[in-house]
């Protein structure tokens, strides 16, 4: 198997490397959030290890089995609809990484690795099937945006503090609007390949009102813990307060923008900006805790 410049670079499109390696950030941000990282350094980095091979292991098979869905949706950028990467391929790779994840996990115990095991197949039934359900394939997304928050929070000890189940909370949200949104640019091979979503089954406005409905739910938990006593370290912290707030208010105006204009265009441009006000409001919640 050769392995040039452009080979490496078809994987790392194929895998998400980005959305991968952010993974492991939410790893050690769960574990910052649980007071758990202390003493417990060497567990969070093998973690973060088995958390970049189970992403990377899912969207590698998530494409496999999305690709016909993925040429009628004229997503020429992934490898598997230009052809630059083989099927076999693919799906061989996304196997090896989860594998990898799974190994990995058996240093850090029984319990983290049931975890694992239980992930990787969630991730192996949403790329076969749950896709295909009604509102399953929206949720079972919204729940592997929250699962690294539960998992870095169960590295040391099973228990969830405060903090770190109401960040959960917030990245189940957050991922559920997303979803959601995303669903609207890809309505022509959804449809084709029969994965049923909000704007297939009802119309692209509708999943927009949704979707935005659940951004102004997360811009009003957003800034919370400054006024509710979740975590004393936030707790009027006016720091956290001055970060927080101009995320929170993007979340209004990507709403704003959803409602008024949801065509795969403007739906496809606000989805990466959504992605970089997520990854600003993690690191928001976590200068706010540790400052």
């Amino acid at each position: 198997m050769s392995f040039n410049v452009e080979t490496i670079k078809n994987y790392m499109v194929l895998t998400r490397i980005g959305n991968s390696v952010f993974a492991t950030f939410s790893v050690f941000l769960a574990g910052i959030l649980s007071e758990d990282l202390s003493g417990h350094v060497i567990e969070y980095m093998l973690a973060a290890s088995v958390a970049i091979f189970l992403f990377m292991g899912s969207f590698a098979i998530n494409d496999y089995y999305d690709r016909f869905a993925d040429r009628l949706n004229g997503k020429m950028a992934r490898p598997l609809v230009h052809g630059n990467l083989s099927e076999k391929k693919a799906l061989q790779a996304g196997l090896l990484f989860l594998a990898i994840s799974l190994l990995l996990s058996v240093p850090l115990g029984p319990v983290i690795l049931i975890f694992i095991g239980l992930n990787i197949v969630v991730s192996l039934l949403y790329s076969m099937r749950l896709k295909k359900i009604f509102l399953l394939k929206n949720i079972s997304i919204a729940y592997c945006f929250m699962a690294t928050i539960l998992f870095g929070s169960i590295i040391s000890d099973v228990e969830i503090e405060p903090l770190a189940g109401y960040y959960m909370l917030m990245a189940f949200l957050v991922g559920l609007g997303y979803e959601i949104m995303i669903d609207i640019p890809d309505m022509e091979g959804d449809r084709a390949c029969g994965i049923s979503t909000l704007a297939c089954c009802v119309s692209p406005r509708f999943a927009a009102a949704v979707s935005s409905a659940i951004y102004v739910v997360v811009f009003l938990l957003d800034p919370l813990p400054f006024f509710v006593q979740i975590h004393p370290a936030l707790f009027y912290d006016l720091l956290f307060l001055v970060l927080i707030l101009p995320v929170s208010l993007m979340y209004i105006f990507i709403s704003r923008s959803l409602l008024n204009n949801p065509s795969r265009e403007n739906t496809l441009g606000i989805r990466s900006r959504t992605l970089a006000v997520m990854q600003v409001g993690s690191v928001a919640y976590l200068v706010g805790f540790i400052m």
